[in-house]
């Protein structure tokens, strides 16, 4: 009776160890996740150059820039002709992959006003002199103050914010800084994790696999429900920043992030599911066999005993 009262108290306390483990390898689960999207998207260049692409930044900027232009032209006098073609395509690549060096790895930004500058008061000059006109100190001046607006038009842009990048830049190095501490954290407590569900249900090994597919699926719930809870309360689509550009490539990279931690969701419940599917036709398969073998046991030693009492039987009835 108290031994089998122990077993109970045993097979109590091993339940809460595994139900304990599994709720931790949720959260190591989920920060394992959180720590891949960071390092594969925000703390990844390439994968940000990427974007900027894919959603025709540059191209974007661009448009921009050229309305932006258009607005001094029409105060100026100047014919519309002198603000095109002050920049090329490979200015404006170049110049925003000075802006995301600076972000990544702290280069100083480097943007072409000088150059547009440059171009622009020849243009000008040469307009000058087809139209046969002197240049005075007051159209000096005029020129001066109109190629300072489309320059600084030209810079504003480009950068939006000396402000704003700066900040990001600040916590690009606290992200990074962090995520080299923290890296390896996860993936060495989910490993410890696993192996103590392997040890204390060594004697059943699948249930302690079918804990860690339950945590699998568990966590791929719960990616899923975040995924929706995000899409019904937040318009991803009418995201409003600084430019119309910026807003569109943030945009991008949230539903891209949406969509790849709904991978996730999906990959996870269908590992957990299918660990559990299969942990439970093994153990069932396991606990028949052991129980048509306890029985098979059982028989045969009833059968013995059947047996013996017979013999027993017979050797009495000859002896009387």
């Amino acid at each position: 009776m108290l031994k089998e009262r122990n077993k109970t108290k045993m097979k109590i306390a091993k339940t809460i160890l595994n139900v304990i483990l599994s709720f931790l390898l949720i959260f190591i689960i989920l920060s394992m996740i959180v720590l891949n999207l960071v390092s594969t998207k925000i703390l990844d260049k390439n994968y940000m150059l990427s974007k900027l692409k894919e959603t025709e930044f540059y191209l974007q900027i661009s448009r921009e820039v050229q309305s932006g232009f258009e607005k001094y032209i029409y105060q100026s006098g100047l014919p519309e002709d002198i603000i095109n073609d002050l920049y090329t395509e490979e200015m404006i690549t170049s110049d925003v992959n000075s802006i995301i060096d600076y972000i990544y790895e702290g280069k100083e930004i480097t943007t072409s006003e000088d150059k547009i500058k440059e171009t622009l008061d020849t243009k000008i000059n040469q307009y000058l002199q087809s139209e046969g006109r002197t240049k005075t100190n007051q159209i000096q001046d005029n020129i001066t103050k109109f190629e300072d607006f489309i320059t600084t038009e030209y810079k504003n842009n480009i950068k939006v914010s000396d402000t704003v990048f700066e900040k990001v830049q600040k916590g690009m190095e606290k992200i990074l800084s962090i995520y080299q501490k923290i890296k390896l954290i996860p993936l060495i407590a989910f490993i410890i994790i696993i192996i103590l569900l392997l040890i204390i249900n060594r004697k059943d090994i699948f249930l302690g696999i079918n804990f860690a597919s339950i945590s699998l699926l568990s966590v791929g719930v719960l990616l899923k429900l975040a995924e929706q809870v995000v899409y019904k309360h937040v318009d991803l689509d009418n995201i409003v920043l600084l430019t119309t550009s910026l807003s569109n490539l943030i945009i991008n990279m949230a539903k891209d992030l949406l969509y790849t931690i709904a991978d996730y969701g999906i990959w996870l419940i269908a590992g957990g599911i299918t660990g559990i599917i299969i942990c439970s036709i093994i153990r069932n398969t396991t606990t028949k066999e052991k129980k048509d073998k306890k029985e098979t046991t059982e028989d045969k030693a009833k059968t013995k005993k059947t047996k013996q009492k017979q013999t027993k039987k017979e050797e009495q009835n000859n002896k009387n």
